[in-house]
């Protein structure tokens, strides 16, 4: 007979796997959210040399927030195709 509990255990499992990966892969997330950050505001503080263009720091907010979505993204790819998958050949 199987039991409720059993049923569960391997979605707890996949679960504990997923979570422990993004707790690993925090440091790197963290580096990728601020790199992102970084990178807009070099180009907004580039914007000021451009007479047609103008920097705006809800620009600056929104690609940090992009930046960071991605990086978490990325974190979760990695957690859930796993680190081996670069090295795979077609």
């Amino acid at each position: 007979m199987i039991h409720a509990d059993d049923a569960r255990a391997p979605q707890s499992a996949y679960a504990d796997r997923l979570f422990a990966g993004l707790v690993a892969s925090a440091g790197f997330f963290v580096l990728l959210a601020l790199a992102g950050a970084a990178l807009s505001a070099v180009l907004e503080s580039l914007q000021t040399y451009l007479p047609s263009r103008t920097p705006s720091l809800a620009d600056f907010a929104t690609n940090s927030l992009g930046a960071a979505i991605g990086a978490l993204l990325a974190a979760i790819a990695v957690v859930v195709f796993g680190r081996g998958l670069a090295a795979r050949t077609i």
